[in-house]
């Protein structure tokens, strides 16, 4: 155990910085992630023109659902690694062999379906085409893309944009929880 106690308030200023600042990091790295697609020469906003929401899950196959799946999708762990850092409280999470387990899987799985047009990246519907749908579980035949281009596949280069923003996005909200919450914030 630490000699030191934890804090206690969970609306203390330590948890509100540490909380507030990782959120707003998230957000605007999801804002950055859709001006990007939106500044691709490449990209067309789908407009949903039906007021029938009976099928309102077709509408979920564009490049702004997959945009927002990737960089929220590894907001998650990255969140988790810049909340679970020890200090002086506890081990640091890279002693926690089932927390680093599952945070290189995560990772892996995502960058994996990120980079590349595959069968991995088709059962999310992410960077997949007609031709390489996977069947979901319920169904028996495979869905198609529901959109005019039927394809979520975006080009290579936009892809390694959204890489470096999910790298980026972790670097930042693990500094700003190691060395301005838990280092400066702390002596305050």
């Amino acid at each position: 155990l630490s000699p030191k106690r934890p804090t206690a308030s969970i609306l203390g200023p330590h948890t509100l910085a540490s909380a507030c600042g990782v959120l707003m990091i998230n957000i605007l790295f999801l804002v950055f992630g859709l001006l990007a697609l939106h500044a691709q020469s490449w990209f067309q906003c789908r407009m949903w023109d039906s007021t029938d929401v009976s099928n309102v899950l077709t509408i979920g196959d564009n490049y702004e659902t997959s945009v927002i799946f990737i960089i929220s999708g590894y907001q998650y762990i990255s969140s988790a690694a810049a909340f679970n850092f020890g200090y002086t409280f506890r081990a640091n999470w890279f002693r926690n062999y089932v927390f680093v387990f599952f945070f290189a899987v995560w990772s892996a799985l995502l960058f994996g379906a990120t980079l590349s047009a595959s069968n991995l990246s088709c059962i999310w519907r992410l960077n997949c085409d007609n031709d390489h749908v996977v069947r979901w579980v319920t169904s028996t035949e495979p869905e198609p893309i529901y959109n005019n281009w039927n394809t979520t596949v975006m080009p290579i280069g936009f892809r390694w944009i959204l890489f470096a923003l999910m790298v980026v996005n972790l670097i930042l909200v693990c500094a700003w929880d190691y060395w301005v919450v838990n280092s400066f914030l702390s002596k305050l």
